[in-house]
């Protein structure tokens, strides 16, 4: 009797073998993408960099045509701590 529960064993082992050969696990594929909130996180703002590189492909500007003594009198508005944020006129 152990003879033939020995040749059964053997038969039961090669045939599990045989059928895990046949089986075969799919592919997984990893794919790392942002969400869009981990995309504006990072920095990613394609409408902002698109229309700074617009500005700065125009090239340069000329300085504002304002005198010495009126720069020199905003800057001394500036630190004698009377500077505003209206807009005033030249």
């Amino acid at each position: 009797m152990s003879g033939n529960l020995l040749m059964r064993l053997a038969l039961l082992f090669c045939s599990l073998l045989a059928l895990a050969g046949c089986v075969a696990l799919p592919d997984v594929y990893l794919v790392d993408r942002h969400t869009v909130m981990e995309s504006e996180a990072s920095g990613e703002w394609p409408e902002i960099e698109a229309r700074l590189l617009e500005r700065v492909r125009r090239g340069p500007e000329e300085l504002s045509s304002e005198s010495d003594e009126t720069r020199r009198r905003r800057a001394l508005e500036v630190l004698n701590g009377s500077f505003t944020s209206e807009p005033r006129e030249l």
